[in-house]
């Protein structure tokens, strides 16, 4: 897969990061198995009604409200 841009989506092809932030403070990267969120500043907030953390089968690890 090439990098691909259009009005409702950005893909990105394994192994590449998506930076953000002045000094690339925050980053998602998928290496072809794993997904990584990494942030090296301040908080990492997640925010839901309903927070869930589920494997790919729908059995939940963790749910937070």
């Amino acid at each position: 897969m090439s990098t691909s841009i259009s009005a409702t989506e950005i893909g990105l092809p394994d192994n590449v990061k998506l930076k953000l932030g002045t000094g690339d403070d925050a980053e998602i990267f998928h290496n072809g198995t794993d997904t990584r969120i990494v942030n090296t500043t301040g908080d990492l907030s997640i925010r839901g009604g309903v927070i869930k953390l589920a494997s790919t089968s729908g059995e939940e690890y963790f749910r937070g409200t």
